[in-house]
Formats: structure tokens, C-alpha cells, sequence
């Protein structure tokens, strides 16, 4: 027989991580074994040293704001209290492994080619040729592996490039740009902010769009009993556009998700489509050894 556990835990004390943690735990109980203590997540944030100060300051120096077809925006408080509109996006097992095959093969993390693909799609639809991509960095360390806790930035990735770049070119260029970003991780968001340009009419600041990648956390079993995480809902608007996909070990599935209002549906189907047909080319046409 199955049953469903919902569980509602404010995102700010709890990642993707955690829930595997938890999982995990709950296992163990039902198996009648101990828990493994877990340390506290660390009080406070990095202190920004100023090699991280200027690197981040020379990055965001000009950063403009995303153009969005129609030339809407919203004010962060508008952002974050209206409804969402999604378009589903996902890839099949096969594509999913043909991008994990690629990655490897190219020696690129698979947020790579994610993050080019996005970049190109929204380059199409704004006209514009630089843009910070926001992503989520786990800021996890090995003392707290065990931590259930929310240990994570949001960092702007910064492309600038001629959309008609070869596709080889492009990914080498966010490779780049992606391994400086995590050179520079330590930083809070809040703190990076502090240093990007202020977009006018109080939109949000550092970037307005955001492409994450989750893992659905491994499945556990104990007292007879198996644990099957399942992907969560999308959180609400965290940006004024949000491409949110989930690894469940078979597929990448997920959603772009927008504030209702800012986009047309149509909109966001064609930035939907653009995003699935520029992966396709970067796996079908990309160099093998891109090195």
C-alpha cells in the first residue's frame, strides 16, 4: 500500500540536501537504528575578503536588467505576492542521457550546457546579448553534510556573447564564466547585491531570471518500509522568470515558471521551445572534444 507524507518546511532552513538527510533518518528510524547527530548550520555568512570584493565588482559593473518582450516588469513587491504561470519543460530519458553524455564527454558540469541553452534563448527573445543568468551553488562543506539547513547562494552568471557564436564556442565561454562564478561562491547574495547596479522602478536586483537545476533526493528504505522522495512544487515566483528543473536519476522535468501578468502564455512557450531546441543543438552539433 502506498501513502503520501507532505511535509511543509520554510526554504530558508531547508535545501535539497536536507531532504535527503531527512529521508535518510526517517529510514534509520523505522529500521529501529540511532540517528546520527548533525552540527548546527554556521551562524552568519562569509565575510567578502576583497579578492571576492573586486572580482565581484568588476563583474557587475554595467550589469544591465533583463528587456522583456513588451517591456514589463515588476517591482519586487509585486514579484513576490502574485500567482505563478508555468509552461512544463522537460526531457526525455534518452535526451537526458544524451546531455549527461555530452557533459562528460566534453569534461563540462551539465549545468553548462543548461545554462548556454537558456542564455541563448533569452537572448533571442530580449535582443539582448548580455545578461546575468541567477543559479542556486551548493555552499555545503563536509562538516555539515549532515546539516539540515538552507546552504546555498544565488549567484549571477554573466554571458556576454554573439548569439550566432558557434555552439562549441559558447559552451567553453559559460564553462568559463560558471568555474569563475564558483571560484567567487563565498559571497551571500544579499551581498553581491549590495554591489550590482540598481535596476530602476525597484525591480530586483543582480539578475531578474533564474535557471536551477535539483536533485530529487535518493530514495531510502527501512523496516520494511521504502521512501520515495518526489520532486516539490515550484516555490513560488523567485525571480521575474524561472526555468525550474528537477533530476529524478532518469530525466530532467520541470517548468518555466513567471508572475502572472508579466508574460503572455505565448511567451513563454516560445521561450520554452527556443530552450528546448538550442539543448538539441548543442547535442547534436556541439564538437566531441570540445577541449
Amino acid at each position: 500500500m502506498d501513502h503520501l507524507l507532505l511535509l511543509a518546511v520554510h526554504h530558508i532552513v531547508y535545501d535539497g540536501r536536507s531532504e535527503e538527510v531527512l529521508v535518510g533518518d526517517l529510514a534509520a528510524a523505522y529500521e529501529g537504528g540511532a540517528v546520527e547527530p548533525a552540527p548546527a548550520p554556521p551562524s552568519g555568512g562569509t565575510p567578502l575578503d576583497s579578492a571576492d570584493q573586486a572580482y565581484w565588482k568588476t563583474e557587475l559593473a554595467g550589469l544591465p536588467a533583463a528587456c522583456w518582450p513588451g517591456g514589463r516588469d515588476l517591482r519586487m513587491r509585486e514579484l513576490w505576492t502574485r500567482p505563478l504561470v508555468s509552461r512544463h519543460v522537460g526531457l526525455s530519458a534518452e535526451q537526458t542521457d544524451a546531455l549527461r553524455e555530452f557533459a562528460a564527454r566534453a569534461r563540462y558540469p551539465v549545468l553548462v550546457p543548461l545554462l548556454a541553452a537558456w542564455w541563448r534563448a533569452l537572448a533571442k527573445v530580449t535582443g539582448q546579448d548580455d545578461l546575468a543568468i541567477g543559479t542556486i551553488v551548493d555552499t555545503r562543506d563536509a562538516a555539515h553534510e549532515r546539516t539540515v539547513g538552507y546552504l546555498a547562494n544565488g549567484l549571477p552568471v554573466r554571458i556576454a556573447a554573439d548569439p550566432a557564436l558557434d555552439p562549441g564556442e559558447l559552451l567553453r565561454l559559460v564553462r568559463d564564466r560558471l568555474l569563475d562564478v564558483l571560484a567567487h561562491s563565498a559571497p551571500g547574495t544579499d551581498e553581491l547585491a549590495a554591489l550590482a547596479p540598481r535596476p530602476p522602478g525597484g525591480r530586483t536586483p543582480l539578475y531578474q531570471n533564474l535557471l536551477v537545476l535539483q536533485r530529487v533526493a535518493r530514495p531510502a528504505e527501512g523496516g520494511g518500509v521504502r521512501f520515495v522522495p518526489l520532486a516539490a512544487p515550484a516555490l513560488g515566483p523567485q525571480a521575474e522568470l524561472c526555468c525550474e528543473l528537477w533530476d529524478d536519476g532518469t530525466a530532467f522535468t520541470g517548468a518555466v515558471h513567471a508572475p502572472e501578468g508579466l508574460f503572455d502564455l505565448s511567451a513563454l512557450a516560445e521561450i520554452t521551445a527556443l530552450f528546448r531546441a538550442e539543448l538539441t543543438r548543442f547535442t547534436d552539433r556541439a564538437p566531441k572534444d570540445p577541449t
